[in-house]
C-alpha cells in the first residue's frame, strides 16, 4: 500500500460480519484495530453522570437570595388593594404557595416597623440568607420584646463586623 492511497472501511457482507480495508479495489480482510479517541467526562450530582461531548460546568449556578421582607410588603399591598380576593387567588396571582401567603402576611404584623425598613432594602447575600421565615418565627416567639429587637437586629449585623 502506497503512503497517499485512500483507505476506506466497508463490511464485506451482511451476514459475515468482516471489515477490511479497501486498498485499490481490493479487499484486505485481515484484522486491523481502529481507535476512536473521543472525551469522556463524568460527574456526580446525587448521582453519577456521564457525558462524550462536552464537559460538566464546574459548580451549578446558585439561585440568588430572595428579601423575604420584600416578599412579604408585596403580599401585603396586594391584599390590601384587593381585599375580596382569597388566598389562593392571591397565590396565583403573585406565583407564591398559598400557605406562604399567610406565613408572610401573619409575619410582616408582627415584625418592628424598624426592622422591616432596614431589611426590605437589604441585598447582601449572607444577610439573605439568615432573614428567613423559621428565624424570624423563631424570634418573634420569644416572650420579651426587647430580646426580639436585639435578635432581630442580629440578623442585619454583617458576619464580619461580630467582635
Amino acid at each position: 500500500m502506497h503512503l497517499y492511497e485512500t483507505k476506506f472501511l466497508v463490511r464485506s457482507g451482511v451476514l459475515s460480519g468482516k471489515w477490511g480495508l479497501l486498498n485499490d479495489n481490493k479487499r484486505d480482510f485481515e484484522p486491523k484495530q481502529i481507535q476512536l479517541l473521543t472525551s469522556f467526562h463524568r460527574k456526580r450530582y446525587g448521582r453519577l453522570m456521564f457525558s462524550l461531548d462536552l464537559p460538566f460546568p464546574e459548580k451549578p449556578p446558585e439561585p440568588e437570595p430572595v428579601n423575604i421582607i420584600q416578599e412579604a410588603l408585596q403580599a401585603k399591598t396586594y391584599m390590601k388593594a384587593h381585599p375580596d380576593e382569597t388566598y389562593l387567588s392571591a397565590a396565583r396571582k403573585l406565583n407564591f404557595h398559598r400557605k406562604r401567603i399567610s406565613k408572610l402576611l401573619s409575619m410582616i404584623d408582627m415584625l418592628p416597623p424598624g426592622f422591616i425598613e432596614k431589611a426590605k432594602n437589604c441585598s447582601d447575600r449572607h444577610l439573605l440568607h439568615n432573614i428567613n421565615h423559621s428565624n424570624i418565627n423563631r424570634i418573634l416567639c420569644h416572650p420579651c420584646p426587647r430580646t426580639i429587637e436585639e435578635k432581630l437586629n442580629a440578623l442585619l449585623t454583617p458576619v464580619n463586623s461580630i467582635k
